[in-house]
């Protein structure tokens, strides 16, 4: 039977939007950029210090400074420590209100009607993802015996190893598993290096270049996410 894993942060929920409300409440009238920019680049400064901060190579606050400091200066804006912990505090805080929109969630009910088997593998430390997942409410389609974080494996995307880790764990077989995410580099590149399916979830439209990788599909929001999952269940029916 097909079953369906899930990355979490930007593929069930959309993590820009509590960065920008942090954002716009601390800093878009000191310091206005493009958010878009910020975000992405952000985003990006943090992928090179996740690996240091989860082996404690780096303490986790300053893998927080890093990441905004970086993240701002790569937009030519210079922040202070205290402004990046403002930042990050600031973040956390609106972490705490995330919701499913109603379109994943219809898409976690269709699964559920259909008896699709899911689960999560998303990078981070077991004590913030464990939140959002209960803030998500995601326990309600997805039990957390079926939820692997990395930091509780020692393990990360898109390490090979964790997708294993993940597929001893939920009891699945790897052609027969499609694995939905964001990251080209993380969750693509990683599910296609075991065996797994895979749904790119391409918010910020990277063009798939010569040479690179294809995903079996691609998708550019939540909505045709939908209508993919759909007919990947309709054709293997």
């Amino acid at each position: 039977m097909t079953a369906i894993v899930f990355d979490m942060d930007d593929t069930l929920y959309d993590r820009s939007l509590p960065f920008r409300e942090a954002y716009e409440e601390l800093f878009a009238d000191k310091y206005p950029v493009d958010f878009e920019k910020l975000y992405r680049a952000s985003k990006r400064r943090g992928d090179e210090v996740f690996e240091a901060a989860q082996k404690g190579e780096m303490p986790l606050e300053e893998s927080h400074i890093y990441r905004f400091q970086k993240g701002f200066a790569d937009l030519g804006v210079e922040v202070s420590r205290e402004e990046a912990l403002s930042f990050q505090r600031r973040y956390v805080q609106r972490q705490g209100e995330i919701r499913l929109s109603p379109v994943t969630t219809k898409m976690l009910d269709e699964l559920a009607r259909r008896g699709i088997p899911m689960g999560i593998l998303t990078n981070g430390q077991v004590d913030h993802q464990g939140r959002k997942i209960g803030k998500l409410g995601l326990e309600k389609w997805i039990p957390m015996e079926r939820i692997v974080i990395s930091a509780a494996c020692e393990l990360a995307k898109p390490d090979v190893r964790i997708f294993q880790y993940a597929q001893k764990k939920l009891g699945i077989e790897g052609e027969n598993v499609y694995f939905v995410g964001d990251s080209y580099e993380a969750d693509i590149l990683g599910a296609i290096s075991a065996g797994w399916k895979t749904v790119w979830v391409n918010k910020e439209k990277k063009e798939i270049t010569k040479g690179m990788t294809q995903p079996d599909y691609m998708v550019y929001d939540e909505e045709e996410l939908y209508d993919c999952i759909c007919g990947i269940l309709e054709r293997e029916e």
